[in-house]
């Protein structure tokens, strides 16, 4: 990984303690996506960005002045240095390799597993019988992804391995009664029918004696949307940033229709497929459900947290997935993060760069307002003069 690029655990905070949630009835059975042809070899990324280590941040209510001006250089894309939460030295869980799949029944379990009412849908047996596993795509600290085959007819997947101490938690779905990982019960809403071309589809989990399988869609030819930026000179043309910006607004949209809260919207949790440039928005891992209430623990990145959480220690998921919008708008047509630490996310003056349209700068400043209230909601967004127009 290029060392501009660092991406520590600095950057990313985690959800709360383990708990069971009840979600709002949803029906539909989830379809698998058909196999696609591979075209380029240098570009087959696919759904690569495993969940980054996990915890809880919480901050005091008011901030402490920073020690010195921050250096312009740090507003380039190193989300490693942004906010003030300590740093967790935690080791990798790198060494999950496709070989702990012999080894997990010999291995004694470090966590209690909740009571179930519904036994899990696959084991062990069914994942080898169904997949064969190829090499590794990426690594993090909850987990990692490899390449994978369905050997029923060939299709290219994306498998995401999940030790069960890191899967955060469980809710009951209304529909079966059965509780169900975090992750695989928000992927699992989102992709019911109708789906949305715009999210990564979930096409089926499996549950081994210590971890999760997840066995994921995988666009072919794909890279993240940071590596895309960088092919592009480092930032986008209001042109390529419009068709962008809107499909990601489609899948948020897509998300809060079915009561649920991404909560890490970032250029590194979106694909894009190389040849029609049609984006997919990956990892529910840092994700919630969708509430009225406020959230008091924060989850993601903590470039893209909005300024209410470092000033009154909660937020709305809804005004919080706008702000994350026009962080993510800035940055892809700016090339820098628009605030480099928390300080800055709460006092610092909006300033675009030069060049881009009035109609453009006004949708950023909409969705970057302080106070949240006044920051639009997506169908605002959807409408506004500047993504509209052709």
């Amino acid at each position: 990984m290029p060392a501009k690029r660092r991406r520590g655990a600095k950057g990313v905070v985690g959800r709360g303690p383990n708990r069971t949630d009840v979600l709002p009835s949803t029906s539909g059975n989830s379809t698998e996506p058909t196999a696609a042809a591979s075209t380029s070899q240098s570009t087959q990324r696919g759904p690569m960005r495993p969940e980054r280590t996990c915890r809880q941040q919480q901050t005091q209510g008011n901030m402490a002045p920073p020690a010195a001006v921050p250096d312009k250089s740090k507003r380039k894309r190193d989300y490693s240095n942004v906010g003030s939460a300590q740093e967790t030295s935690r080791e990798n869980l790198g060494a999950v390799d496709p070989s702990v799949l012999k080894r997990t029944r010999a291995e004694p379990r470090t966590t209690k597993r909740p009571r179930r009412t519904n036994a899990p849908p696959n084991d062990e047996a069914s994942f080898i019988r169904k997949y064969t596993m190829g090499d590794l795509l990426g690594k993090g600290g909850c987990g990692c992804v490899c390449e994978g085959i369905r050997n029923s007819d060939g299709l290219q997947v994306a498998i995401k391995l999940i030790p069960k101490e890191n899967a955060g938690g469980y809710i009951t779905m209304p529909d079966t009664g059965e509780q169900l990982p975090l992750e695989v019960a928000l992927m699992t809403i989102v992709s019911r029918p109708p789906e949305c071309p715009n999210i990564l589809k979930l096409v089926e989990w499996f549950a081994l004696p210590t971890m999760f399988i997840l066995i994921l869609e995988r666009p072919m030819p794909c890279m993240d949307l940071y590596e895309y930026c960088e092919t592009l000179g480092g930032r986008l043309t209001e042109s390529q940033g419009k068709h962008i910006i809107r499909q990601v607004v489609l899948a948020l949209k897509h998300c809060r229709d079915r009561s649920v809260l991404h909560r890490d919207v970032k250029q590194e949790n979106i694909l894009v497929n190389t040849d029609d440039v049609t984006v997919k928005l990956i990892d529910f891992g840092c994700g919630e459900l969708l509430k009225e209430g406020p959230y008091n623990a924060f989850a993601g990145t903590e470039a893209f947290s909005p300024p209410e959480w470092w000033l009154h220690n909660s937020y709305q998921g809804r005004p919080a997935t706008v702000w994350s919008l026009g962080v993510l708008l800035y940055v892809l047509l700016c090339g820098e993060l628009p605030f480099v630490d928390d300080v800055e996310i709460v006092t610092r003056r909006l300033r675009c760069r030069r060049g881009l349209s009035s109609e453009c700068r006004n949708l950023i400043h909409w969705c970057l307002k302080k106070d949240p209230s006044k920051r639009p909601v997506l169908e605002e967004i959807l409408q506004h003069k500047w993504l509209s127009a052709d």
